[in-house]
């Protein structure tokens, strides 16, 4: 495996973790497992995460930087190959017997009242009154596709339908979209 698939990490010494070196693979799903305080939150959210997010608020400007969380440099001889993170939170999930992977996830780019939600009730084309479970078939299709079918072509300019929007801002980010720094 040449050097740049993986992360690599010397001298951790992170709350409980003495002077730990390892490899962690990119491009794979890898699983921290251990019994409590064997240091698994301490190499991911305190070291991986923490410094993935200090570098990626460097790049901003200061302005930006003056509003963004504060991370400390990890306690670490060296990271190298680090590329941005996503970070999902321990924190148990909240909601209720109506909460939705959307509402419990809280994506920012999916909410009423929010600049998205005005562009497509400002479209003319969707009742904001209605209920997604009264749209009719054709209704559907123009906010999930933004057209009367689902390969249509668009019906507004703004309004790409929020699957097509979905995929393109959540999932459809290629190997040339993620960059890597060191």
């Amino acid at each position: 495996m040449p050097e740049t698939d993986r992360i690599i990490i010397r001298g951790l010494k992170q709350n409980n973790l003495k002077n730990i070196s390892l490899d962690v693979p990119k491009g794979k799903i890898v699983v921290f497992t251990g019994v409590s305080g064997s240091g698994k939150s301490s190499i991911v959210f305190d070291t991986i995460a923490a410094e993935s997010q200090r570098q990626m608020n460097e790049t901003y400007t200061a302005f930006m930087r003056g509003r963004l969380p504060k991370f400390e440099k990890p306690k670490v001889e060296r990271i190298d190959h680090l590329s941005a993170s996503v970070i999902v939170d321990q924190s148990r999930l909240g909601g209720n017997a109506r909460s939705t992977v959307g509402t419990i996830s809280d994506l920012p780019a999916f909410r009423a009242g929010n600049y998205y939600w005005r562009m497509y009730v400002g479209s003319g084309l969707f009742d904001p009154d209605k209920k997604y479970k009264d749209y009719t078939p054709e209704e559907q299709n123009l906010l999930l596709y933004g057209s009367r079918t689902p390969d249509g072509p668009r019906e507004h300019r703004k309004i790409e339908g929020i699957k097509n929007q979905f995929q393109r801002l959540c999932l459809m980010k290629g190997p040339e979209e993620q960059r890597d720094s060191t």
